[in-house]
């Protein structure tokens, strides 16, 4: 007991409040062991202490506002500084507020994107769903995917190869080029077609000059009776392959007028791509299925292997990027619009911007 009572006085004498120092909420060390010890109450805040919160104001008392603290000013402090108050706006805030805005402007934009590509899939669908009309009907300038019947005689000596071009072949990826021969019409004139995709290992010897070009085996001879549609020229890109050289007979892209004019031919020449159906089934067509064809699994038989390939009439209903891609770009940029209009509001409320 008597030891007790020492340590109490011993600690009772060291506490004193050194001038300067800050000292723990409700007092001096002195005045909360006499409330341990006595069963008082802890003694409440000291004049200087009282002082000092009226002049930080209507503010969070306790560290709110001390020297040093990092929290010091968020919180009924003096003016911010740069990044995140109201009194000091610096380029931080002007940033998060900025943002919500531009990502908002990008996900309208998108919308507007989603709206134009479905009303350029529908015009397509519209033309593709149309009758055929004869070669000798068209316009001057003929609307693109208007479908056409054709009939005449191809000039395989005159042959264009536009690649290369990678195609899906029975579910394998092969590389080769698009075949474009003029064809000289029944009723007079010629017009462009695109045959379609010839392998690089069948297309050997079938430009113009090469052996055996008026020998193929797939080379069309005699009137021939096709259906397609029309297409325009390719936009070509800058970054991706050589440019055309129709002096050495080198195309990346299709050029209508181009290559029209290198075979001697108006410039305003359609041309118009042969569509069939087979074409579609080939592509869809994997080794695995095609060995149960092979086997008497499936009925019907293999795909026509005959060259070129024609572009199936479903292939022009499919683009890069479709409608929905649109909707899916639009979300994503309204929801990063929706999450930095949150942090701006807590932000210019002088709160963290997250928490």
């Amino acid at each position: 007991m008597r030891r007790w009572v020492a340590n109490r006085l011993l600690l009772g004498a060291a506490g004193g409040v050194e001038a300067g120092v800050p000292q723990p909420a409700g007092g001096s060390i002195r005045g909360f062991l006499r409330g341990f010890g006595g069963g008082a109450s802890p003694p409440g805040p000291s004049a200087a202490e009282r002082a000092r919160d009226a002049a930080r104001g209507p503010g969070r008392r306790g560290f709110a506002g001390r020297a040093g603290d990092p929290r010091g000013g968020a919180e009924g402090g003096g003016p911010r500084g740069a990044g995140g108050a109201p009194g000091g706006a610096g380029p931080l805030t002007a940033l998060v507020v900025l943002f919500p805005v531009v990502t908002a402007g990008l996900g309208g934009w998108q919308l507007q994107r989603r709206a134009w590509k479905q009303g350029v899939l529908a015009e397509v669908e519209a033309r593709l769903a149309a009758p055929p009309v004869a070669a000798a009907e068209l316009p001057d300038a003929p609307a693109e995917f208007t479908r056409v019947r054709l009939a005449g005689e191809y000039r395989g000596d005159r042959t264009v190869l536009v690649g290369p071009r990678t195609r899906s072949v029975r579910g394998t990826a092969q590389v080769g080029s698009q075949m474009i021969v003029p064809m000289e019409l029944e009723g007079g004139g010629t017009v462009l077609v695109n045959r379609g995709w010839v392998p690089f290992h069948a297309a050997a010897g079938a430009r113009p000059g090469d052996a055996g070009a008026a020998t193929r085996e797939w080379q069309a001879r005699g009137p021939v009776c096709e259906e397609g549609v029309v297409r325009a020229s390719e936009t070509p890109s800058a970054s991706l392959g050589p440019r055309n050289d129709p002096a050495a007979g080198v195309w990346t892209w299709v050029d209508v007028p181009g290559i029209a004019e290198s075979l001697g031919l108006p410039r305003d020449t359609p041309l118009v791509d042969v569509v069939s159906e087979s074409g579609d089934a080939r592509e869809k067509m994997n080794p695995i299925a095609a060995l149960k064809v092979a086997s008497g699994r499936i009925a019907g038989g293999l795909p026509d292997e005959s060259y070129p390939m024609p572009r199936s009439p479903s292939s022009y209903r499919r683009q890069y990027l479709m409608p929905e891609d649109h909707l899916t770009y639009a979300l994503t940029w309204f929801s990063i619009s929706g999450v930095t209009a949150y942090m701006a509001r807590r932000l210019l409320r002088g709160l963290p911007a997250l928490g």
